[in-house]
Parts: C-alpha cells; sequence; structure tokens
C-alpha cells in the first residue's frame, strides 16, 4: 500500500469512528433527554464475560420494561433486511453488507455470559426473558425490514416511543 492509499485508508476509518460517535451521542441525547427518570443510562459498556474477552455494547438502558442492549448505527443509503442478512443498495444493485443483527445478538449473547457469573441461579433465570436487543439506524433514507430477530428503530424518536410502548413489569 502506497502512502496516499494508506493515508486514505485512515481517513476513511477516522469519518467512519466520527459518523458512528455522532450516531451515538444522537441516540444518549435522546434516551437522556426523553426517558423518565425511572431509567438507567450507559454508554460504552464494555463486559468481559471472560478473561481477555470483550464486548461493548452501546447503549445499556435499564428501566420498568426491562434491560434494553442497544446497537446504534449512524449509516446511511437504503438497507433491505431478510432476517439476520443485511443488503445495502450500491448504485443500481443490492449488495450484502456486515449484519447489525448478529452483532446485537451477539451482545445479548455476552450480556447473559456475564450476568450468569456475577447474580444468582434464580435471579439469572428470571431476568433472562425482560433482556432485549434493539438496533438504531440514526441516518438511514429507506428500509425495509422482514422477519427480523430484533426490532429496529429508524432514529431516535422511533426508538423512544418504543421504550416508553413496552409493557412494565414486576420481578
Amino acid at each position: 500500500m502506497n502512502g496516499f492509499t494508506g493515508f486514505m485508508f485512515e481517513m476513511d476509518r477516522l469519518w467512519d469512528q466520527m459518523k458512528g460517535a455522532t450516531g451515538e451521542h444522537l441516540v444518549l441525547h435522546a434516551v437522556a433527554r426523553f426517558l423518565p427518570h425511572s431509567w438507567v443510562i450507559a454508554q460504552g459498556a464494555i463486559l468481559e464475560p471472560y478473561p481477555n474477552w470483550f464486548t461493548q455494547i452501546d447503549h445499556v438502558l435499564v428501566g420498568p420494561p426491562g434491560i434494553f442492549l442497544v446497537e446504534t448505527k449512524a449509516w446511511s443509503g437504503s438497507y433491505f433486511v431478510q432476517g439476520d442478512k443485511w443488503k445495502r443498495k450500491d448504485g443500481h444493485c443490492w449488495v450484502n453488507c456486515s449484519s447489525p443483527t448478529r452483532q446485537a445478538d451477539y451482545h445479548r449473547n455476552m450480556w447473559l455470559l456475564w450476568m450468569q457469573q456475577h447474580v444468582s441461579g434464580d435471579f439469572y433465570r428470571k431476568i433472562i426473558p425482560l433482556i432485549h436487543s434493539v438496533i438504531v439506524l440514526t441516518n438511514i433514507e429507506w428500509i425495509k425490514a422482514k422477519a427480523t430477530p430484533v426490532p429496529i428503530m429508524t432514529g431516535t424518536r422511533c426508538l423512544i416511543n418504543y421504550l416508553l410502548s413496552q409493557k412494565q413489569i414486576g420481578l
């Protein structure tokens, strides 16, 4: 890789990091502003379920309906989702892209492994159904999603409405 190519690669990576941070900040600002004080909000939660095996979750929201693990994507463009397979529009073609659904499932599994080590067995069994993954897309133009195992929200308003519409539980 020549110097210019390496420079452009690093610039693209930096741009993606800035877009991601902006999307995460938008979500943090919205949940902090619009969720009631009964919610606990954590950004950038890092878990280590096994030694030297880490995962980072964009937002962990704990409220009366449960625990919501939020994966935020500041992607732009158009997307088609079938199950956990994602495609994005590139010109006149649909091309495969990385799956936030798989990432959200991975985060939930890592959360469960971590909790299994830190809470009693009875409490762990009660809390499993209260842990939910959610995907928030902050910049997309269009999305069509079918049979997705993880709810996909388009924008912060949609996320807030979704969270507030969830049934409150009692342990």
